[in-house]
């Protein structure tokens, strides 16, 4: 049994930072030699453990065989025969088919040292095409600092368009590619992960509404949604799986524009009401402080504090008809006396 260091975070390490978390590959062994030494399996497809002590995930080496559509059309193949270079040689990225022994020597079959030296994404091999996911982790891997400033070799420019041309895309789930997005959001360049979308012809059809990329620049990674559906007219989430949550923030977020832009008195009484200002105070709060230019801030925080201050206590034993009637007539009358 060897085990080697791979991926992400020996391509980190190569570019002088600390990797958060470390994958490993074990060549010349079996899952029950796994399992006898303690680790812990959790792979559906092909071996992957967890360590026994560490946690960090330890993958058989293995190599696969294009036999279906999509990303899950896969048949994987382990054997204690297959190589280190062959594991490699199987990866996406050149700089993440790189890997590491136990006394520190880098193993590069792909000369992916010297593509993140030249800050260069190249594909590993031509399977690169074969898997469409690969296609908006490149998008994805863009919106990394320590990757954000890398080229497109012309060769993976190629394989993205044979995944385009063949609608592979169609053949990702909504939920994939949501999470794929929700890992870009979480980094600095988020914004080069939609640019990318857009540049390399990856729209259809998790991304058709997508015609505008603004600088995503909140801290929140809510927010940062926010800010791309306020550039694209509220349309993107509606093809992508938002969280619950996420859901709940762009309902209020688009009240809150409502309530910013409307004078007509029946209209902003019903938005109030839709906005429910006592469930959502908090939100409201840091909606107000991150769109400070887009929303009325002033007239927002006048309505909500006279809102909360009417007594809605009394009318807990009327009928929901007669609840709704009331409130629409207090909330008029408090915005009468605004």
């Amino acid at each position: 049994m060897e085990i080697y260091q791979v991926g992400g975070s020996v391509r980190d390490e190569i570019l002088g930072h600390k990797p958060i978390d470390k994958d490993w590959v074990v060549v010349g062994s079996s899952p029950e030699e796994m399992e006898a030494k303690g680790f812990i399996p959790i792979g559906k497809d092909f071996p992957v453990f967890l360590h026994p002590t560490s946690n960090e995930e330890y993958a058989l080496a293995r190599t696969e065989k294009k036999i279906a559509k999509g990303y899950k059309g896969f048949k994987f193949y382990c054997s204690p025969d297959i190589t280190l270079e062959e594991d490699l040689i199987r990866r996406d990225l050149t700089i993440n088919s790189i890997a590491k022994d136990s006394n520190g020597k880098i193993i590069d079959p792909c000369n992916g040292s010297k593509d993140i030296a030249k800050k260069i994404f190249r594909n590993t091999s031509d399977a690169f095409n074969e898997d469409p996911l690969r296609a908006i982790r490149v998008a994805r891997f863009s919106s990394y600092k320590k990757l954000h400033d890398f080229k497109i070799s012309n060769s993976l420019y190629e394989a993205i368009e044979e995944i385009v041309s063949k609608d592979e895309l169609n053949t990702l789930s909504a939920e994939r590619v949501f999470s794929e997005s929700q890992k870009a959001m979480q980094n600095q360049y988020s914004s080069n992960f939609f640019e990318n979308i857009i540049r390399l012809n990856l729209k259809d059809p998790w991304f058709k509404n997508l015609e505008k990329v603004p600088l995503l620049s909140a801290k929140s990674v809510n927010h940062k949604w926010l800010q791309l559906e306020l550039g694209n007219d509220f349309k993107i989430t509606k093809i992508l799986p938002a969280s619950t949550k996420l859901q709940s923030e762009i309902k209020v977020f688009m009240n809150l524009i409502e309530i910013s832009n409307c004078n007509e008195h029946d209209t902003l009484t019903k938005k109030i009401l839709e906005l429910h200002p006592e469930r959502h105070l908090e939100l409201i709060k840091g909606l107000q402080n991150e769109f400070d230019s887009t929303l009325k801030v002033k007239k927002i925080e006048k309505i909500i504090e006279n809102y909360m201050c009417i007594d809605f206590k009394d009318l807990s034993k009327l009928s929901h008809d007669e609840i709704i009637k009331a409130k629409i007539s207090r909330v008029s009358r408090m915005l009468n006396e605004l």
